[in-house]
């Protein structure tokens, strides 16, 4: 029968001597837990590089900061002794601390009492999270802990945690129905608790790691391709946006090409994070029908939080649409700028300009000058230029200066060699 008592009475009766776990079949436990406390630490253990590095990256840190004394670090002497000394004592001090617990789970294999949990459900459940997906998960096991009286009391252990994509590449050995040890200390039960395979040195024996599949490069090579190219055409639109818009051009007809080129790059694009998205739900839900059909752990939470039927979901909803909707317009645009530049056939003309209006903008980086050619004095033009590229021409009202005109392949003239 199940004891409605909360974890932590029943840890505390434990801790008292009053009630115990069921002990674990010999042959059910690791090698190095069949002995009484206090056990010997096996040599493999202290080589788990979880267990190694930690230790040798601390008193390396001790290491600088006793270094930096003996070549005169010094809190209260001159400036060049108190810079090195205060950011060795950090590492130093950062070392002692790693040096008293990069060691600690050893106690347990030490010191530790063990005592028998049935595993009741496994999940995977989201942990950390970046820009609303998700990119980290830990196991969270659902154990029962039988007493010797016949109670039964449940808790949830939580620990081995994996990067997101891993799912597929890194599954848990335990199994649903299973018994394993926890392990705690002696008088602190409540505090110390664990499963014995959730120790840092044992996640290399409870992690099952497949082979990934031969062809997945391909894939790391397409993702990578798809990042360097959208990066390329980010700076394509910077280089665009300086060099190529037309000193006037048709509103009207600019918006369309905008709106167009929102509805169809940037709904292409939205589409295509839609689908990427429900791929990975359905194939979350695929490995998660494995999972119950074998006892294997269950992922819980969503792959991305748009996915998801809350505020910040739909919030993301929005924010991914408008970029995406504004990105593609705004990309389509000024490609057309460049086609109009880049294929204009037509023969420039030298055309005197008047200056109507000059003001700095953008907190002083950049000029806007607004122009009109002095022979059409009904065409109002318009062009920026940051400062260090301003062209050295006379900026007040009236003033004058001439341009290369130049007609546009779309009909949106442009300038160039002002002087």
């Amino acid at each position: 029968m199940t004891d409605a008592r909360s974890f932590e009475s029943i840890g505390d009766q434990i801790d008292a001597g009053s009630s115990e776990l069921i002990s674990l079949p010999e042959e059910l436990l690791p090698e190095e837990l069949r002995q009484q406390p206090e056990r010997l630490v096996p040599h493999w253990i202290y080589r788990c590089r979880r267990i190694r590095r930690p230790w040798i990256a601390s008193w390396c840190g001790i290491s600088i900061f006793l270094l930096a004394i003996l070549l005169g670090a010094n809190p209260v002497g001159t400036p060049w002794q108190k810079i090195a000394f205060w950011p060795a004592a950090i590492i130093g001090s950062i070392g002692f601390v790693g040096v008293l617990i990069s060691r600690n789970s050893l106690r347990y294999v030490k010191h530790g009492i063990v005592g028998t949990a049935v595993i009741e459900d496994v999940l995977l459940e989201p942990v950390q999270h970046y820009n609303g997906q998700t990119v980290a998960y830990h196991h969270a096991v659902l154990v029962s802990l039988p007493t010797t009286d016949g109670r039964v009391f449940e808790h949830e252990f939580r620990g081995l945690g994996i990067m997101a994509g891993q799912q597929e590449f890194a599954e848990l050995r335990m199994r649903v129905g299973d018994r394993v040890p926890v392990i705690w200390l002696q008088g602190q039960f409540r505090k110390t608790a664990q499963l014995y395979g959730f120790l840092p040195f044992n996640e290399d024996v409870s992690l099952m790691r497949k082979p990934k599949p031969a062809g997945r490069w391909r894939k790391n090579l397409l993702t990578g391709i798809a990042v360097v190219g959208i990066f390329a055409v980010l700076f394509l639109n910077l280089y665009l946006m300086m060099n190529c818009v037309p000193v006037a051009m048709s509103v009207p007809i600019v918006a369309a090409v905008g709106i167009i080129g929102g509805i169809v790059l940037g709904g292409s694009a939205l589409a295509y994070i839609l689908h990427e998205l429900k791929s990975e739900q359905q194939r979350m839900h695929d490995r998660n029908l494995l999972a119950i059909a074998s006892g294997r752990a269950f992922e819980t939470g969503s792959p991305h939080v748009m996915l998801t039927n809350t505020v910040v979901g739909w919030t993301y909803w929005i924010v991914c649409a408008a970029g995406s909707l504004l990105l593609g317009g705004l990309t389509v645009g000024l490609w057309a700028f460049g086609l109009n530049m880049y294929f204009d056939s037509g023969a420039a003309r030298a055309r005197v300009v008047v200056v109507d209006a000059a003001r700095e903008v953008d907190q002083g980086r950049e000029w806007e000058i607004s122009f009109h050619p002095k022979d059409e004095p009904n065409i109002a033009c318009r062009r920026s230029f940051p400062v260090r590229r301003m062209p050295p021409v006379n900026l007040k009202p009236g003033g004058e200066f001439t341009v290369d005109w130049h007609p546009g392949r779309f009909g949106w003239p442009w300038i160039d060699n002002i002087r």
